[in-house]
């Protein structure tokens, strides 16, 4: 294209540009708190959105960036541009409107995918399904689309064909301008979801169907009037099944090693231990006794 005006208009726009970097800072957070994560691309294009976020992220901070277009024609560009980080890339053509385990992608294997302007596949359910295919359980979908009064696809629908594809619908949603008829470009973020998921996110919505614990549960802390009241809130969280089988003690010392030990002299099957002596004084923050120490070990 003349002037270089495609890659121009993905690099200089400015509602693009302020997207981008919602999108990389987005992205520096997540990959700080799930470093080594597995990217992938999908519409990878002029390499705008790939450049903010490579720029934007430590290099420690995720394991690969594999860079995807439908078009083989944007890839040799792309791998010129970014051939200072080619040990941790791959550039291939994908097509999302079909399963991408039949074009050598590997289902579940990616921790983040963004999914630049999927609008325009054929079906957007079924892309949404194909796209959910690379992540696995938990992994987070980021999708950079052009918005504004005439917007591609409405915020609506966008929740309607996530949550049908297995997704949290939308968590987050990062316009380009804070004033609502002037935006023109936009970021969505969603979180694949599983049943180990769900309850990680919202645990609280398990109690109703917890099973019998196995085993008792020690609560540990409780010295001052505040941890006090925290762990009567525990308890109270708790379902009322397991309420007879909670014990609590006031501090590590308290907590008698015959309440951690079976018979057999190893730890008792099925005891959980919920742990806030920290709370009330360090523990750490003194010489640890050896008999605090076997306590601390059978927890």
């Amino acid at each position: 294209m003349n002037d270089d005006m495609l890659n121009r208009f993905f690099t200089e726009d400015l509602g693009l540009m302020r997207s981008s970097k919602f999108l990389a800072d987005t992205m520096a957070q997540i990959t700080h708190k799930y470093p080594q994560a597995k990217m992938l691309e999908i519409g990878g294009g002029a390499s705008g959105t790939a450049s903010s976020v490579l720029n934007g992220i430590n290099d420690d901070a995720y394991a690969s960036y594999t860079f995807t277009d439908m078009s083989s024609m944007f890839l040799p560009m792309a791998q010129e541009k970014f051939s200072g980080f080619a040990a941790k890339m791959r550039f291939d053509t994908m097509d999302i409107n079909n399963d991408p385990s039949t074009q050598g992608f590997a289902a579940h294997s990616y921790d983040i995918v963004i999914a630049s302007y999927v609008h325009a596949t054929k079906n957007l359910t079924k892309t949404m399904a194909n796209v959910r295919k690379l992540l696995r359980p938990g992994g987070y979908l980021l999708i950079p689309e052009t918005t504004g009064l005439r917007a591609t696809v409405s915020t609506l629908r966008w929740e309607e064909v996530l949550v049908e594809s297995s997704f949290s619908g939308l968590e987050m949603i990062i316009h380009d301008t804070a004033e609502e008829d002037k935006h023109t470009a936009t970021v969505l973020l969603s979180q694949v979801l599983d049943d180990r998921v769900r309850r990680l996110r919202e645990p609280l919505l398990e109690i109703a169907t917890a099973p019998q614990p196995e085993g008792g549960l020690i609560l540990v802390g409780g010295k001052k009037l505040s941890i006090a009241k925290m762990i009567s809130e525990i308890q109270g969280l708790l379902p009322r099944s397991w309420r007879k089988y909670a014990t609590t003690v006031t501090s590590i010392d308290a907590l008698s090693v015959q309440d951690l030990v079976s018979i057999g002299g190893g730890p008792q099957a099925g005891t959980d231990v919920i742990c806030i002596h920290d709370l009330d004084e360090p523990l750490f923050a003194f010489t640890i006794t050896e008999g605090q120490l076997v306590t601390l070990r059978l927890c």
